[in-house]
């Protein structure tokens, strides 16, 4: 896995984990609770597509950070291509806050398939 800024690069098949951690404008943690927060990871082919080809729903945070799987059923039939991906936070009022904006997620091949 690399990421660069906010474009992420996962081998096709990859187990991956990604750790979301929401801070303020004064770099505090905004810690997130189980139940009242959720965290949408979403990856499309474009901004435009309406199917969603991977989505992760986390209301459950540990540390109060989301914690996002990605498991190899995820990514092992998508194209070796840059789709995109952005990260969204609905708090516990309903306010909805982007806090990944559309970015890449390369997936790229691998040799070994196991």
């Amino acid at each position: 896995m690399e990421i660069d800024n906010s474009h992420f690069k996962i081998t096709r098949g990859d187990d991956e984990v990604i750790t979301v951690r929401i801070e303020d404008e004064y770099g505090n943690q905004i810690v997130l609770t189980d139940g009242e927060d959720t965290i949408y990871y979403t990856v499309k082919e474009t901004i435009y597509s309406s199917e969603k080809l991977i989505q992760k729903v986390i209301t459950t945070f540990s540390y109060g950070e989301a914690i996002v799987e990605i498991v190899p059923d995820d990514t092992k039939t998508l194209k070796c291509k840059k789709y995109v991906y952005d990260v969204q936070w609905v708090d516990k009022d309903g306010k909805i806050k982007t806090i990944i904006r559309p970015s890449y997620f390369e997936v790229l091949g691998e040799v070994t398939s196991e």
